[in-house]
């Protein structure tokens, strides 16, 4: 039942999140992870075919299940979520799975082949993953993004990685990417050489998010706490909303050095035979709020010591998330202007020409678009996750406007954000001019943009396809 909820919170659309207190009839149940191997299939959002023991002993399968809850606890049995025909939601109540006296078995994997599928994890109670050797505690082998959530705020997760493997992400040979944690205290430990959120041996921790809960990493020995393992490269780390994250980079051994607490593992010289630290990356922290803080601790600092030890290191984030964001006269939220009224050619884009704006201005306005997309969907996120929902739902309603009197072009991370506004519930509407002519497109709540086919090769979009793929109307002013 809760991960309806959690949709419902997501504002799949404005009027089932106005409605989300109301009770609903799905189809949920717990499975005990104790009596066997669990594996959960997507087999489109949030329907779920489960394979699962029963107390007898008894292999049985259940289709058409909306929320599936693990729970129980094991040394043995392993949980698999594939996200194949769809996203797969599924919540951990109170799940123990400890595979570390184990050989090369997994607490916790999530896969999928298909970029359009991601998989959500809510947490409700205190739920324990240990994977084994060269297994990750929640293994992340999705070609979507892995999504942790708590969104009524009871819910933990401690995870540990075997050796050479991550506590959440990646394990031996393997990277941790496109992760999300937007709530829960989630307590994350590397294992031998590999990063507590990212990657695992020789791994890349890319493309990981925290907007929310309270957050401990702490690296296994050379690997970083948020980032890599070791010979694995960091980037793409996102700090935002009110997060607290504390975070200590693993102590150097006899190869390595010591890992950074936010970027790559420790490394080592081959032509001198030195052992060198791992290379901070500065994380993202335009959208943390003054009330989220990232402490970095010195390498090596473990979780039982961090309560008495001082941070080298403290970010206090900068923006107010009580602030009021004035309407334009539009009526709607995030408007982004950027005129020019000369006619210098910008970047090609798909073979289409017209009133184009210089290069410098266009990059200054995809930057800023970005810029405010991300703001205001991590702003309504914090509201969901501190229970604000006719706040969240303002802002929902409202939509957002893009605005340019000229003509410009998008990249994939652009669309990727007008993807997450839109399944958020919100329309996003884009006013533009090309070849003399104004345009508007609006973009409806719960769209999927799909930038691989909206986009060029190079990756990157204009408005005309936009309006191609999702229609509009000639503006006279």
């Amino acid at each position: 039942m809760k991960n309806r909820i959690v949709k419902q919170l997501l504002g799949i659309s404005v009027a089932t999140v106005l409605f989300a207190q109301m009770p609903m009839l799905s189809f949920a149940r717990p499975y005990d992870i104790g009596n066997g191997d669990i594996t959960i299939t997507a087999t489109a959002d949030d329907v779920h075919t489960v394979e699962y023991t029963d107390i007898s002993g008894q292999r049985q399968t259940a289709t058409g299940d909306t929320d599936p809850v693990v729970t129980g606890s094991t040394t043995s049995n392993e949980v698999i979520i594939k996200a194949d025909g769809g996203d797969a939601y599924v919540t951990l109540q109170d799940a123990n799975i400890d595979m570390s006296n184990n050989d090369y078995t997994i607490a916790v994997k999530v896969w999928g082949d298909n970029v359009q599928n991601d998989v959500h994890i809510e947490l409700d109670g205190s739920n324990i993953l240990k994977g084994g050797i060269q297994r990750a505690g929640l293994q992340d082998e999705l070609a979507g993004e892995l999504i942790i959530t708590d969104v009524d705020n009871n819910g933990s997760l401690t995870a540990t990685g075997g050796d050479h493997a991550a506590a959440i992400g990646g394990c031996l040979y393997m990277g941790g990417t496109d992760i999300t944690i937007s709530g829960g205290e989630v307590t994350a430990t590397g294992g031998h050489e590999a990063a507590a959120i990212g990657g695992g041996f020789d791994g890349a921790g890319t493309n990981i998010t925290i907007s929310g809960g309270t957050i401990t990493a702490c690296g296994g020995d050379a690997g970083s706490g948020i980032g890599s393992g070791a010979e694995g490269t960091a980037s793409g780390i996102t700090i935002s909303g009110a997060a607290t994250v504390n975070v200590a980079g693993g102590a150097g051994n006899d190869y390595y050095g010591a890992g950074a607490a936010i970027g790559t593992a420790g490394g080592h010289d081959v032509s001198s035979g030195q052992s060198v630290p791992g290379t901070d990356v500065a994380p993202d922290i335009s959208g943390l709020y003054d009330t989220g803080r990232i402490n970095i601790y010195p390498a090596g600092t473990t979780i039982a010591q961090m309560s008495t030890t001082q941070p080298t290191t403290t970010y206090i984030g900068t923006i107010d998330p009580n602030a009021v964001i004035p309407p334009n006269p539009s009526g709607q939220i995030d408007k982004v202007t950027v005129n020019d009224n000369n006619n210098n050619a910008g970047e090609p884009n798909n073979n289409v020409t017209g009133d184009t704006a210089p290069v410098d201005e266009a990059h200054a306005f995809v930057a800023s678009t970005d810029a405010k997309l991300q703001e205001h969907i991590n702003k309504i996120l914090a509201l969901i996750n501190s229970g604000k929902i006719a706040e969240a739902n303002a802002l929902i309603a409202n939509g957002i406007l893009l605005d340019t009197g000229r003509w410009y072009t998008f990249n994939k991370d652009t669309c990727a954000l007008i993807e997450k506004a839109s399944q958020l519930g919100i329309k996003v509407t884009l006013h533009y001019e090309y070849d003399h002519t104004k345009y508007s497109t609006t973009i409806p709540a719960k769209t999927t943009i799909n930038p691989v086919s909206l986009c060029d090769a190079k990756g990157f979009v204009g408005f005309m396809n936009f309006y191609k793929y999702y229609g509009g109307f000639v503006r006279s002013n």
